[in-house]
């Protein structure tokens, strides 16, 4: 706990569903398609998946993507 070296994209895809359940397709929708770019367009991986991030910069980035 604390070491910055848990992977969230378990959590935020459950948040994703949640969204589908409560009829917000459209964040749902968007909240994946982030988790995309941020893992296969931007390569911001956690050190699970090959890469060095941290939990927080993985989180940032998520959001930088999905702000934008």
């Amino acid at each position: 706990a604390g070491q910055g070296k848990a992977n969230p994209i378990a959590l935020m895809l459950a948040a994703a569903m949640m969204l589908d359940h409560v009829k917000r397709k459209d964040l749902a929708d968007r909240l994946r398609r982030a988790i995309d770019a941020t893992l296969n367009i931007d390569m911001v991986r956690t050190g699970d998946l090959g890469g060095s991030a941290t939990t927080d910069q993985y989180a940032k980035a998520l959001v930088a993507r999905v702000k934008g």
